[in-house]
């Protein structure tokens, strides 16, 4: 099969789970034998060529007539039997999709909820929002100034709006959610319910998980500091379990970096915590690999949470928040705990019931490692890959014959 990738990757300055998941979906192709050409833009050109890469963006908001010709033309080129839309903001736009599905059957992966959230995130404030869902103009959303301010807020949402209403999205053959929760939320935004389907993100099978008693005795977080990641409730959490806390080893970066050092630094349990800024990526797995339990307190409906699939793949039980895609990987009992509601004090609760406990802990790790091979392994993401694949065909088929 070939299949043509369309994506706009983010700066290669911030890590995106949504670049790393295209990258891994065209690993997983190639290596299955498919024909994967890739047409490309990248944020980078913002800050390489910003007057003109800015018109770009700006129009891209709306309907970028120009990126949507390049497609037609690396359309024509290729004969693709499949082509897969990623990202389109900002450079792109979903006039893609239209340009796309008269050309081949179509796919579109929904990474996140830009659909009906100016900031994509579906947070507000550090907490969970959907205040736009469902809504024509994400009126809430200029009112709050959720992407850069109100000005870039009103843009944003004048694309939505829009888009919206030419259809854009339901003019794809086949829509991916990258989990049934965040399938839940689209499907409450209108997106059509016969054609949006589940592919869960897949990581590489990164090796046999560690003998547990070779592992360090040691609790990880791994990903941004940043507000809705919610580290300053793992840190309250931290102090209030003091002297006798496991060591807590904090692996990233960013704009909160120095409040939350400063938050750690401040408690009972401040010599049992480490910030080891961001790491490359191979170094990062290793840690995952090395530790006996994993924290994800993020206050954010996640889409996809790719770290929590790669410590379940290396058999590393997780504690997460109880909502979002971790309410799909974070099974009581079978992959970890969820602390309810999402509370410093619970995730204390929850780390210490685990911690104390290492038989269970044993069990978990087994049992995660389990879980992942059967439903976030490559060979599950290909499988629920080309099932799409072929719906889209057959969708793509049908449609030509009614129109």
């Amino acid at each position: 099969m070939k299949i043509l990738q369309i994506h706009n990757f983010h700066r290669q300055s911030i890590p995106s789970g949504e670049d790393t998941q295209v990258r891994a979906d065209r690993q997983l192709l190639d290596e299955a034998g498919h024909h994967v050409h890739s047409f490309y833009v990248f944020n980078d050109a913002v800050e390489s060529q910003p007057l003109r890469t800015l018109h770009d963006a700006i129009k891209g908001q709306f309907w970028n007539t120009h990126q949507s010709r390049r497609v037609r033309l690396a359309a024509r080129a290729k004969n693709p039997d499949i082509i897969h839309i990623h990202n389109t903001f900002p450079l792109l736009s979903p006039a893609v999709i239209w340009q796309a599905q008269k050309l081949a059957p179509t796919v579109v992966t929904l990474h996140n909820y830009r659909s009906f959230c100016l900031n994509g995130l579906a947070l507000r404030n550090s907490q969970p929002c959907t205040d736009c869902l469902g809504r024509k103009m994400a009126w809430p959303g200029i009112r709050h100034g959720c992407y850069r301010g109100h000005a870039g807020s009103a843009l944003v949402a004048s694309s939505l709006a829009l888009h919206r209403l030419f259809g854009s999205f339901a003019q794809a053959d086949a829509l991916i959610a990258v989990s049934s929760s965040q399938r839940d939320v689209l499907i409450a935004d209108g997106f059509p319910e016969d054609r949006l389907y589940v592919k869960a993100n897949h990581v590489p099978s990164l090796s046999p998980p560690r003998a547990w008693e070779a592992r360090d005795k040691e609790v990880l977080y791994v990903g941004r500091l940043s507000p809705e990641k919610g580290v300053d409730l793992l840190l309250e959490a931290w102090n209030h379990w003091g002297t006798e806390a496991p060591r807590l080893t904090i692996v990233g970066d960013g704009p909160l970096r120095d409040s939350l050092e400063a938050q750690a630094s401040r408690g009972a349990a401040a010599n049992r915590i480490e910030f080891m800024g961001s790491l490359p990526r191979q170094a990062t797995l290793e840690m995952i690999a090395r530790c006996r339990l994993l924290i994800n307190p993020s206050r954010a409906l996640e889409t996809g949470a790719l770290t929590v699939v790669e410590a379940l793949s290396l058999g590393v039980p997780v504690i997460g928040a109880p909502h979002g895609a971790q309410r799909d990987l974070v099974r009581p009992g079978e992959t970890g705990a969820l602390a309810v509601p999402l509370s410093a004090e619970t995730i204390r609760l929850a780390a210490q019931s685990l911690w104390n406990s290492p038989t269970r802990m044993r069990e978990l790790s087994l049992s995660a490692r389990r879980f992942y091979t059967t439903t976030y392994a490559p060979s599950a993401g290909l499988a629920a890959l080309e099932a799409v694949y072929r719906r889209a065909q057959v969708t793509h088929q049908a449609r030509q014959h009614d129109g």
